[in-house]
């Protein structure tokens, strides 16, 4: 009972609100050129399915039109649940400075805390030569220096008074004194 009570009451309210608002009168030209603009609308919405069904346009058509409008109503469909979010000049910034934060910190991280690795030389070299010391390579003989670099089956011969030190790939290193003769047969990689 109250509740229609409170409704009656809202409806009064309303109607004396609705009898204080003021009247529009308009002219004679205005009520004729609103009049003749829905005239016109009541027409061309009345043509419309005249028309229409004047036109015959091929099945292919029709088809792809059918599929084209399905196509449209699936996306508006899907487009209420996913929603990109906006990209921002501000937030582009952020997004770059977040970025390239964390690439500097896996960059420090990866570089700082490289556990050190043992590096070996490139190539077995003849290291020291003291005195003369012979390289027999294919069959011809070489004088060498220090460095030089050795490959397998080469000969390294020491004359008299001489000296020659060999540095394997390893860091590992063999003396040779006077008058030997050492054939490499095999070098580790």
């Amino acid at each position: 009972m109250w509740l229609l009570q409170k409704q009656l009451d809202s409806l009064k309210s309303l109607s004396e609100i609705i009898e204080k608002t003021p009247r529009i009168s308009l002219d004679l030209a205005k009520r004729q050129k609103i009049k003749t603009q829905l005239m016109d609308s009541i027409k061309l919405a009345q043509a419309i399915p005249v028309v229409s069904s004047q036109i015959k346009p091929e099945i292919s058509f029709r088809v792809f039109l059918k599929e084209k409008l399905l196509t449209i109503i699936e996306f508006e469909s899907r487009k209420k649940f996913f929603v990109l979010p906006k990209f921002t000049p501000m937030r582009l910034r952020f997004l770059g400075a977040v970025l390239t934060l964390a690439v500097f910190i896996i960059g420090f991280f990866n570089f700082a805390f490289t556990p050190y690795k043992a590096s070996a030389a490139a190539a077995t070299t003849l290291d020291e030569i003291i005195g003369s010391v012979v390289i027999i390579r294919d069959s011809q003989a070489m004088t060498v220096k220090p460095g030089f670099v050795l490959k397998i089956d080469d000969v390294i011969k020491t004359g008299k008074d001489s000296q020659a030190v060999i540095k394997f790939l390893d860091q590992s290193v063999s003396r040779l004194s006077e008058n030997t003769e050492v054939q490499i047969s095999k070098l580790f990689i």
